[in-house]
């Protein structure tokens, strides 16, 4: 005669482990169990789906993958240039400090050192300065002068509350 256990785990924190003897079922135990789980990892599909729903996190995130080419997505600049504009114009200074990288080298945007410099200049109100004093050294006064305005424009726009992250 033979004898088969298996072990169930409909829910992860319970198992339920049955012998299957023909024509008799007998459960053996119930028993809690700690199961170190991982939280799942956000799938290209998660983040896109939140990024829609206008987390600017999600959008922050979403814009990287496509500007490094990561999940299994190819590099789009312009793609990526459209998500960390969506997160930027949010607040998130990441996405503020990346969009203007993207302006100073024209990676998915026009190169435009005033934009630049004006997205540099929002970063730097929340402490992320390294982007403004790389490029108040490559700027002429005219596009420091344009950028100081255009920085006014933007944060005219923005959330009262911006993303510190």
């Amino acid at each position: 005669m033979s004898y088969r256990i298996s072990i169930i785990l409909d829910n992860p924190s319970y198992a339920v482990g049955y012998i299957l003897v023909p024509e008799l079922l007998v459960v053996l135990l119930f028993l809690p169990i700690h199961l170190k789980t991982k939280p799942p990892k956000k799938t290209f599909n998660f983040i896109k789906a939140k990024a829609d729903n206008s987390e600017a996190d999600s959008q922050h995130r979403l814009g990287m993958i496509y500007f490094k080419g990561k999940k299994g997505v190819l590099e789009v600049f312009d793609e990526a240039a459209q998500w960390i504009q969506r997160a930027a114009k949010q607040g998130h200074t990441k996405a503020q400090d990346q969009l203007g990288l993207m302006y100073m080298t024209g990676s998915g945007v026009e190169k435009n050192l005033s934009e630049a410099y004006a997205w540099a200049l929002l970063c730097a109100q929340a402490k992320q300065t390294n982007l403004k004093n790389l490029l108040s050294r490559k700027l002429s006064a005219e596009q420091k002068i344009s950028g100081q305005n255009r920085a006014k424009e933007l944060s005219a726009n923005l959330p009262k509350k911006s993303f510190l992250n």
